[in-house]
């Protein structure tokens, strides 16, 4: 199907679309930052509980938040900046945790140290990660 897009106006009109599939199509794209934002409050309820976090607590993050934050918001985007801050914060913290892994909600890590975990590793809710772990595959020659 051909989508032509003509400049009316100020408004733009489509053809071969539907004005409820061109709002539904934008509610996907926008709808994926809320669905972020509801991760990242679970993966902080986790760490702060039902007290949530103050604007204390915002302001002297510790450094394993500042990565699960950084983590969360380049897991789905495509800026560059996402994923340039989440390799500088990890090359400070010692976590490694590339941006594809796939996270459930609730995911915590105690504090900052050696972790390692391999790309295509699936992790499911509320997960509890320490120093010194490697999830991921050891090669064993053939």
């Amino acid at each position: 199907m051909r989508v032509e897009i003509k400049k009316a106006r100020t408004k733009f009109v489509v053809k071969g679309k539907d004005k409820a599939d061109i709002r539904k199509s934008a509610e996907e794209r926008n709808g994926g930052t809320h669905i972020m934002k509801d991760i990242i409050k679970k993966d902080l309820y986790r760490r702060y509980g039902e007290k949530g976090e103050t604007v204390f607590d915002k302001l002297l993050r510790p450094p394993e938040i500042k990565f699960l934050i950084a983590l969360r918001r380049a897991n789905g985007s495509r800026n560059p900046f996402a994923k340039m801050r989440l390799r500088r914060i990890s090359h400070k913290t010692g976590i490694q945790i590339p941006a594809c892994t796939k996270i459930g909600e609730g995911f915590y890590i105690g504090h900052f140290g050696s972790i390692v975990i391999n790309p295509n590793a699936v992790i499911g809710k509320n997960v509890n990660i320490a120093v010194g772990v490697t999830i991921g595959r050891e090669n064993r020659g053939l």
